[in-house]
This record gives structure tokens, C-alpha cells and sequence, in this order.
């Protein structure tokens, strides 16, 4: 999959474009209604010999028009992941700013999806575009003057709820992290690293804290499956929070495995525990709360570093991670 990471509308234009069946949207978590409209582009750009194209925003609306902190459940680095797994051809991350949300609708369908060469367009019921989000999904096909065709993607309901983003991070915020499967397709995992490790008993238990752009499930014990250092294991985890609001979990790590501090690990949240099982666990020293200082320094100014390179030129994963730890 080739990524592109576009400033500004100028930069569209170049040789790497290739004329695509294009999905518009910011695909928080990429949770099943998502992956619907992403395989609705997939078939048809196999139909009609083109290349699949996504084309999501960075940061989220929320944070540059309101200037709040957004919850994000993924980071540009597993969206990315993610997507070329799925088989998308072509990824284009647009910096949203102050001036690209002030763009008229049209504006936005001339500057941007024209020139990326966009022969229909995929996108979902709610999808809006342009200043205060005047554009719809009915606007679209007008605005694109015969430039390109459009498909509408209806609403993607499981138990009677439409499934979003925003369900999947209340059912984080309350606890319910098992319900979580059945909406995003697959148990939600945060990534993060290891900042403390003690023992107590015949445990070793590593303190974890969630890197930038993923988010933990609120207070309590939970089932969970870990990963590092090609290693996975079920184990028990506690998360807290701390009196800044921050919060941190703390893993037990089985015998023989052993682990290090600043190790990089992925959980999978599996289900949390009863009240009660979480006080035997507790009065077991299984997890234990305890306070170490805050040496959590991984991908601070790595989504900067995105859009100071240069940028629209076919851009491997790992290459776009080049400035972590800088």
C-alpha cells in the first residue's frame, strides 16, 4: 500500500496519482461499519480495473475546531497497519487545520478529490465535507460535475445500534470491553510500553502505560491477552488512574516469561472481572497498586514529524515512523 501525507491542496497533484474507486472518512478504529464501505470500494475497483483509495484527516475536527483532547481508539500507525492488511491500494492522510475546514464544499471536491483522480467515491450515510459540514453524500456527485460517480453506504446497525466509533469508546469508558467484538470485529487492543517492574510474591508484575492515540478501558480488573517481543500470553490486568486524570495498568507477567522495563506491549482487553474476582486477585497480590515515575516517552512528536517531511510521495510504514524517539 502506498501512503501519502498531504499539507496542502498543491500537493495533489503528482505522477504517483493513479485514477481510483476512492473511501472518504476519518475511520476511527476501522470497526465493522468501516470495513463495509472499504470493502464496497475494494469490489468495485476490482469491477472496474482501478485502485482502492482511502482518504482520511489528521487530527481529528474535534480537536481543531473545538481545541479539545479526542480519544482516538487507533493511531495513524495501526490505521495504517490495518488497512494494508485489508488490501487497500492507495492511503492519503490530509492535515486538517483551520484552513482546510474553512473550505467551501465545492472547494474541497475541486482542490482534493479531483486532482487525486477519484472515478467514484465511496462514503457513508453521514458523511459531511467543507465549512461547518454544508456537504453531504447528496451534494457530492453535484459538486463533482461528472468528475466521478457516488456511492452511498447505508447505516450499519448490530442489536439495534449503529455501529460508530463514538459507541465503541463508551463501551471502553464503562467497562463492557467484551461487547466490544461485536462492533469493531475483533477485541480492542492498546498499544504502549513498559514503565516499572516489581515483583511481589511469586509474581512479577510491569506497570504499562498506553502510548499517544490509543486509550485504556476506565478503573478496574480485566482478562487480557498480552503481546511483546513475539510472545502472547492470557493474563490478569488492573487499570488506574491517577490524580492528573492519567491512567496506567498493571500487568502480570507469568513464570517463566520474562520482561523488561521500556518494552513495547499490545493488550488485548478480553472482558473485565467480577468485583469479586478482582478482590481475590488483589488480596493475592496478583496486582498490587503501586507508583513509579512517569518515564513514558514513546511517539510525542512522531504526527508531527508527519507533516514536516516532505510530503505525497509513496511512504512505507516504517518510514513514517523514522522520527519516533526524537
Amino acid at each position: 500500500m502506498q501512503t501519502f501525507f498531504i499539507n496542502h491542496f498543491s500537493e495533489c497533484r503528482t505522477t504517483d496519482i493513479k485514477p481510483c474507486v476512492m473511501a472518504l472518512g476519518f475511520f476511527d478504529g476501522i470497526h465493522l461499519g468501516h470495513r463495509k464501505l472499504i470493502e464496497n470500494v475494494k469490489r468495485i475497483s476490482q469491477q472496474s480495473g482501478l485502485q482502492s483509495a482511502v482518504l482520511t484527516f489528521f487530527p481529528h475536527p474535534k480537536e481543531v475546531l473545538n481545541q479539545v483532547k479526542f480519544n482516538y481508539l487507533i493511531s495513524i500507525e495501526r490505521k495504517i497497519e490495518i488497512l494494508e492488511k485489508i488490501g487497500v491500494d492507495q492511503l492519503y492522510v490530509v492535515r486538517f487545520d483551520k484552513i482546510f475546514a474553512s473550505m467551501d464544499p465545492e472547494e474541497f471536491v475541486d482542490k482534493y478529490l479531483i486532482p487525486l483522480e477519484a472515478k467514484q467515491i465511496v462514503a457513508g450515510f453521514d458523511f459531511t465535507y467543507g465549512s461547518k459540514g454544508k456537504g453531504n453524500i447528496h451534494t457530492l456527485e453535484a459538486h463533482g460535475k461528472g468528475a466521478f460517480r457516488v456511492s452511498m453506504v447505508p447505516k450499519v446497525e448490530q442489536f439495534g445500534e449503529k455501529v460508530s466509533s463514538t459507541l465503541i469508546r463508551n463501551l471502553l469508558r464503562t467497562g463492557q470491553v467484551k461487547q466490544i467484538v461485536n462492533y469493531l470485529g475483533d477485541y480492542y487492543q492498546s498499544k504502549g510500553k513498559v514503565t516499572g517492574i516489581y515483583t511481589q510474591g511469586d509474581f512479577t508484575i510491569a506497570e504499562f502505560k498506553v502510548a499517544p492515540y490509543n486509550i485504556m478501558p476506565n478503573n478496574g480488573g480485566y482478562e487480557v491477552v498480552v503481546s511483546f517481543d513475539d510472545r502472547t500470553f492470557h493474563s490478569n490486568c488492573h487499570v488506574y488512574e491517577e490524580r492528573d486524570g492519567k491512567t496506567f495498568a498493571e500487568i502480570e507477567i507469568p513464570q517463566p516469561i520474562r520482561i523488561v522495563e521500556y518494552s513495547e506491549v499490545i493488550i488485548k482487553w478480553i472482558n473485565k472481572r467480577s468485583s469479586k474476582t478482582v478482590k481475590i486477585l488483589e488480596s493475592s497480590a496478583i496486582i498490587k497498586p503501586r507508583v513509579f515515575p512517569n518515564k513514558f516517552g514513546i511517539m510525542g512528536t512522531v504526527l508531527v514529524a508527519f507533516f514536516t517531511r516532505p510530503v505525497m510521495k509513496p511512504c512505507e510504514p516504517s518510514l513514517c515512523w523514522e522520527f519516533e524517539n526524537h
